[in-house]
């Protein structure tokens, strides 16, 4: 008897206790019964629009810095798509060497962004 109590004295805490504790279950609790202390987490803010700026902003730092070491690399935002569109030009002659992704791609992205609605009038 006196080996069992020593066992369980020795034994960690399991995962479930260290759980029920860091979110303020008392012990015994059906998980409803929350310690005065656990206080509920705010919720999550998302903003689309200062999200828009901000990545706007992130590009165009990005642009200035590929002009600043010489390399010609071009990224922007398709608005329509909402996508990354990087495009790799000539230094000389201005051209585009390659766009990722390619531009048809990004072309029939476009048509099928048009014939949204057309297929289906309807609510359901």
């Amino acid at each position: 008897m006196t080996t069992d109590i020593a066992r369980v004295a020795n034994t960690p805490p399991s995962p479930v206790a260290h759980l029920r504790e860091a979110h303020g279950i008392k012990a015994g609790a059906t998980g409803l019964e929350r310690s005065a202390k656990a206080e509920p987490k705010p919720a999550i803010q998302f903003d689309p629009e200062a999200q828009r700026k901000n990545l706007q902003k992130t590009l165009e730092e990005l642009n200035n810095q590929m002009k600043q070491t010489g390399r010609n690399l071009n990224f922007k935002m398709d608005d329509a798509l909402n996508m990354p569109i990087v495009t790799v030009t000539n230094s000389q002659t201005g051209e585009v060497i390659r766009q990722i992704p390619n531009e048809v791609v990004v072309r029939v992205a476009h048509n099928l962004q048009d014939l949204k609605g057309i297929l289906l009038n309807e609510k359901i």
